[in-house]
């Protein structure tokens, strides 16, 4: 699955490592924001989620992000 870097900064924000409550409060905040760019990612990211087949599989995403954001902010 290929997220784009919008997706990755709302998983990075809204994220964490269970599964269902990620995906609850993913809907909570498509309903509340305003930005449409960031709702549109938002939305287009709990849709993707929706696919995932099992939560090993999310966990595998989530860590991933989670190490590419460290190893961005320790390159800068």
């Amino acid at each position: 699955m290929e997220l784009t870097i919008r997706e990755k900064e709302v998983l990075n924000v809204f994220g964490c490592m269970n599964y269902e409550a990620t995906m609850k409060r993913l809907g909570l905040a498509c309903a509340l924001m305003v930005d449409p760019l960031t709702k549109a990612s938002a939305c287009s990211l709990r849709n993707k989620l929706a696919e995932v087949p099992c939560d090993i599989w999310y966990r595998h995403i989530y860590c991933r992000i989670k190490e590419e954001k460290l190893f961005t902010k320790e390159a800068a």
